[in-house]
């Protein structure tokens, strides 16, 4: 599915608590098991023919890894246990998995590679638990909501590297490291979000060189650049830098894999890391999952450069096409390194849409009702990712959508506010501490001054406006007001937050 919570994905739930409410005020809650309101749900997405501009990669199957499309029929069958012996490669390498672990890390140049079944967040813990237990750690204040889990869960300390957020674009575009030239040695880790969400590129030397010096582990989520090793043309991946420790990916995101199937790459020998990794899955793994993995590493192996070559073409034309489209725009590479974005990933395709005088929310909207899913959409903007699930077919469904949302809609709105994003609250508690701590729920325009217990973020891109422990002030909840006005989703109610007591 989008990332981001459709309304007809929610008319959907609300139609179904229609039926639960129906059948049990007349009695008949045992037709209530007849149901299948989460299958249905997917079954009704698919069946409208949306062409999805979203994850997972394979783009609804068009791009899987043919080794693995080809095993379709069987793919119940391979739903097997762990405790299936299989038949080994060669009698030098028995395990099946620790060999196709061994050609993905082959393939990226790392140290060692562990699959996972819990998505990158998996891995973010992971590495959050290994290097933070008890100990200060710097993390760039656009990380995703899993590293404070993995924070709640170390008990670490966070010392935040602020973002910087331009408001004429309504975006985060990087992250702030002038901070670090005032900070105290001592740091255990540095998490960093490389690239981010919208495929910016962020120039971290300053960050690169601190680690260095102080012998600090680097640690990258790097979910959004499995890819990047597959072409010249893209950005160059974290697994390339020598300061780099560990680098998180989700190739389900952009390759060939399925939703939830990751890997963490270990750019240097970390002795006691995959132990906590391995805290964070089920001792059940879906062994489809790591098959996918398997498929698509093989896929980047043997097809990568033709496959994204092809892509990065399509994407360069698409830009050209919806630059002639009235009201619409993509940012140039003049533009983005004018906002210190050093580098950019072609494959997400940024489109700001408040020439038209409406959100990029209600734009999102619009093309949903034709058929089209973006995979987010900010009050300035809509997202789009490419792969090689893409092709000319899609590309011109995608500029019809686009040119009729033009014609349609522009002029007939008012200028999107600016949304102002809240600077860095004071941090009175550790993570854990305050998400442990007994609490109590409270509408959060009365919250002011208390300390929140959970983590509240806009989502996606799921960048944390308030982390467990910090002061809840006045300029967040105005941020809260003021994103719900524009329509802006969070990862939960933002209205109602959890306080320690």
């Amino acid at each position: 599915m989008g990332a981001e919570s459709s309304l007809y994905q929610l008319g959907l739930v609300s139609r179904c608590f229609a039926v639960y409410y129906f059948l049990v005020s007349f009695g008949e809650f045992d037709r209530l098991q007849n149901l299948t309101p989460y299958l249905s749900g997917l079954l009704a997405y698919v069946r409208r023919g949306i062409v999805p501009f979203h994850t997972p990669g394979h783009k609804q199957g068009r791009a899987l890894p043919s080794v693995l499309a080809e095993c379709q029929e069987h793919w119940a069958a391979l739903d097997l246990s762990d405790v299936v012996e299989c038949p080994s490669l060669d009698h030098a390498e028995p395990l099946v998995l620790q060999a196709a672990e061994k050609l993905a890390a082959e393939l990226y140049g790392v140290h060692s590679t562990l699959f996972l079944s819990n998505g990158t967040s998996q891995g973010i813990i992971g590495m959050l638990l290994a290097a933070g237990f008890g100990r200060r750690v710097l993390l760039s204040r656009n990380c995703h909501i899993s590293a404070v889990r993995g924070l709640i869960l170390s008990g670490a300390t966070p010392q935040w590297l602020p973002v910087i957020y331009d408001e004429s674009w309504g975006l985060v575009v990087g992250v702030d490291l002038e901070v670090l030239r005032n900070l105290t040695p001592g740091f255990e880790a540095a998490l960093i979000v490389h690239p981010t969400y919208h495929g910016f590129v962020n120039d971290f030397t300053l960050l690169r060189d601190f680690c260095r010096a102080g012998e600090v582990k680097l640690l990258v989520d790097e979910a959004h650049g499995p890819h990047f090793i597959a072409h010249r043309h893209l950005p160059k991946s974290a697994v390339t830098w020598p300061e780099a420790t560990a680098v998180a990916q989700s190739p389900h995101k952009i390759l060939g894999a399925f939703t939830g199937a990751s890997w963490l790459h270990l750019v240097q020998a970390w002795e006691g890391l995959e132990a906590c990794v391995r805290l964070v899955q089920s001792t059940s793994p879906s062994p489809l999952l790591f098959a996918s993995l398997d498929a698509a590493r093989w896929q980047l192996a043997q097809e990568g450069p033709s496959l994204f070559g092809q892509t990065l073409q399509l994407a360069e034309e698409l830009r050209e096409e919806i630059s002639r489209i009235p009201g619409l725009w993509c940012p140039t590479p003049e533009q983005l390194k004018a906002k210190g974005i050093v580098d950019f990933d072609p494959l997400k395709l940024l489109i700001f849409v408040d020439q038209l005088g409406i959100s990029g929310i209600q734009a999102k909207r619009f093309l949903r009702d034709r058929g089209i899913e973006a995979e987010l959409a900010d009050p300035h903007s809509v997202l789009f990712i490419l792969t090689p699930g893409d092709d000319e077919k899609t590309a011109k469904t995608l500029l019809r959508g686009l040119a009729c949302l033009s014609r349609e809609l522009r002029g007939r709105g008012a200028a999107v506010p600016v949304l102002h994003w809240p600077s860095l609250p004071p941090q009175r508690l550790i993570p854990r501490e305050a998400f442990f701590a007994p609490g109590e729920e409270l509408d959060i325009r009365s919250a002011r001054g208390r300390i929140a217990a959970t983590v509240l973020a806009p989502y996606p891109p799921g960048i944390p406006v308030l982390v467990p422990g910090e002061e809840i002030t006045e300029e967040i909840i105005a941020y809260v007001e003021q994103a719900l006005a524009l329509e802006v989703s969070f990862n939960h109610d933002p209205l109602r937050i959890r306080v320690v007591k």
